[in-house]
């Protein structure tokens, strides 16, 4: 008869295809609801049914103690996460990781120790924290590389867009702020009262600059720094430069307005 804690590696018989398997117990102390698992492979995992005992769960699955060395390298990655229980807060960089092959770079929307929800562009993902790591925001090589925007936050209002406010920063100091109430009007963003009027317009110029270039001279009839804010956040984490992305949507412009003329 053995006791199993909580992160003890275990060696047990798989109970469909009886091959021997070898993961790790999980248990949330602080959370009653969240019953015990035994994790193995690339996150599978097999749960204690409800009202059932630890003690009968081990025993169907022929638990036996093992080593935190004989974990499959991607297990044993998930079992040194789940031990740190690292606090991922709203705004990180992060890269989630199944079996160390696929994965999602994005933002962190919704922070926790447990499950949170990470943005990557348009698609938001409900994510156990065990698989995912810390990453640095992306950088390219751009005079962009510069700018980064901030304490995002989405705020009460209409629904045709989202409302929003945002502080935009060069290196340290805020220079400028981005705002959405929502009703569709677009984007509003003007300087800080303590930036200096250069420092602002350097900002929009390189936006500009480098969208004109990447758009290979499509013309648009309003600014593209609100794109740059909306790229920032929710686009820049996931390893696309902001040329890419530019690039990318004169094709899209280019396309529905060739269906218009069609």
């Amino acid at each position: 008869m053995y006791h199993f804690n909580h992160l003890d590696p275990v060696s047990f018989t798989h109970p469909k295809t009886g091959e021997s398997i070898v993961g790790f117990v999980y248990m949330n102390p602080e959370k009653r609801d969240d019953l015990t698992k035994v994790f193995f492979n690339q996150g599978e995992h097999f749960r204690c049914p409800l009202g059932a005992s630890e003690k009968a769960f081990f025993d169907k699955l022929k638990c036996k103690p093992a080593e935190v060395s004989d974990l499959p390298k991607h297990t044993r990655a998930i079992h040194e996460r789940m031990g740190v229980r690292f606090l991922f807060k709203k705004g990180m960089c992060v890269a989630i990781r199944d079996d160390g092959d696929n994965e999602v770079y994005g933002r962190v929307v919704k922070g926790g120790r447990d499950t949170i929800k990470v943005a990557a562009g348009d698609t938001v993902y409900e994510v156990a924290a065990c698989f995912v790591d810390h990453e640095e925001l992306p950088s390219f090589d751009s005079p962009l590389d510069l700018y980064e925007v901030t304490n995002y936050q989405i705020v009460s209002g209409h629904d045709d867009s989202e409302p929003m406010t945002a502080k935009i920063r060069a290196g340290n100091e805020v220079i400028g702020h981005a705002s959405d109430d929502g009703w569709g009007g677009g984007m509003m963003i003007h300087k800080d009262t303590k930036a200096s009027p250069e420092a602002f317009e350097a900002f929009e110029n390189t936006v500009a600059d480098v969208a004109k270039k990447a758009m290979n001279g499509a013309k648009l009839h309003s600014s593209v720094t609100d794109l740059w804010v909306y790229w920032d956040w929710y686009v820049r984490p996931t390893r696309q430069s902001f040329e890419q992305y530019m690039a990318d949507f004169a094709q899209r412009l280019a396309s529905a307005r060739n269906a218009d003329n069609g």
